[in-house]
């Protein structure tokens, strides 16, 4: 049976010009793709433990969950610290979501679960942490808070970088989910396209690997989201949220920014990370299949 580990090889065709949480849309997209790509035994025992919900219904449970005073303190499992050109060390790091999801995969192999959750809740932690993990800003750099704290203009509305990363191209793509998932099939998940890439030109990583690295992946993709190539990149403002549009000038860190000094993303910028948001979604989705595979796939 054709395997789908060509996928990250088909992202060289399109990420040739350098190597590199999703929103509510994203994570779905990429438990959908997994879905697709399970085997027979992992599709019944995540069922059993599902019952009629699917991985697409439980993928955004963990960003529900993190309003709620009780569930605030595993707000740094969502992501990870590293400094430009390093890779991922665990003692070198803040946030713990590659330690996180390691237990949570350990746990269910054992047919365990999280402290202080149930089976079908760390279920949901490895779905959605397997797709935080590929968005480049959630393995952030020092200073910035995953690019939260930059403040840019998105086709002349106010926003910041984490939020247009996690779910403003998406949206910009489209607002379906079917439209989407039918862009990524045809762009990143087809035996065409990848016969037809020289085998020279296949990328590395292929979809095996640990955690630790699609961790220094994303330090290696984060460089796309700072290149503001259609305006000044003020790495250092700090704003108040919400900010409105309307104001001409945005309070900042002891001084004021006017409101056209801003990185003005649009078109340009869309057309160079469109191809990116969407390779790492397909990328995302089809480890997590195959990490779900190799929990629920051997009979216990």
């Amino acid at each position: 049976m054709f395997r789908f580990n060509f996928i990250v090889c088909i992202l060289s065709l399109f990420f040739s010009v350098s190597v590199f949480a999703w929103g509510k849309q994203g994570h779905r997209l990429i438990a959908d793709i997994a879905t697709e790509h399970l085997t027979k035994e992992a599709r019944e025992g995540i069922s059993r433990l599902l019952m009629s919900d699917t991985l697409a219904d439980i993928s955004n449970w963990p960003d529900r969950i993190k309003s709620k005073k009780e569930y605030r303190k595993y707000s740094s499992w969502h992501y990870c610290t590293v400094k430009d050109g390093e890779s991922y060390s665990r003692s070198e790091v803040g946030g713990s979501i590659v330690v996180q999801l390691n237990s949570a995969v350990e746990r269910l192999k054992k047919l365990d679960s999280l402290p202080g959750f149930s089976k079908r809740e760390t279920l949901a932690w490895v779905v959605h942490l397997v797709g935080d993990l590929h968005q480049p800003l959630h393995v952030g750099r020092p200073g910035d808070k995953g690019g939260n704290k930059i403040i840019v203009s998105w086709y002349g509305d106010n926003t910041n970088l984490h939020r247009l990363w996690d779910s403003q191209i998406l949206r910009k793509i489209s607002a379906r989910e079917t439209v989407l998932l039918k862009e990524i099939r045809s762009k990143f998940l087809s035996k065409e396209l990848f016969e037809a890439i020289p085998k020279m030109d296949r990328y590395e990583f292929g979809f095996s690997g640990t955690p630790e690295d699609w961790a220094t992946e994303s330090v290696q993709f984060r460089k796309y989201p700072y290149d503001m190539i259609e305006g000044v990149e003020l790495r250092d403002v700090k704003a108040l949220a919400p900010l409105s549009v309307h104001n001409k000038y945005l309070k900042t860190k002891g001084r004021k920014v006017a409101k056209e000094k801003l990185p003005l993303l649009g078109e340009a910028y869309f057309k160079q990370n469109k191809r990116i948001v969407l390779g790492r979604i397909a990328q995302a989705g089809i480890r997590l299949a195959n990490v779900l595979n190799e929990i629920y796939g051997v009979k216990k």
